[in-house]
């Protein structure tokens, strides 16, 4: 799954629920402090990439899932 944070950050959940950081250049790298859960759907990582972002947020900023 890959979601667009606040418009500023791309992060991809893999399917072994690996957080990555997307770069425009399309290089990834991990992020090791995000645990996603097994279990987690998407509006679940939605959430928890809303918390662990929050401070680079704006008013009015979004998490969206992209695909």
């Amino acid at each position: 799954m890959l979601f667009d944070v606040y418009g500023r950050h791309r992060v991809l959940i893999d399917a072994d629920r690996s957080a990555w950081l997307v770069g425009q250049d399309g290089k990834k790298s991990l992020i090791d402090a995000l645990v996603i859960p097994s279990d987690a759907d998407g509006d679940e990582i939605t959430d928890l990439l809303d918390v662990a972002f929050h401070e680079h947020a704006r008013p009015g900023d979004k998490v969206l899932r992209i695909s």
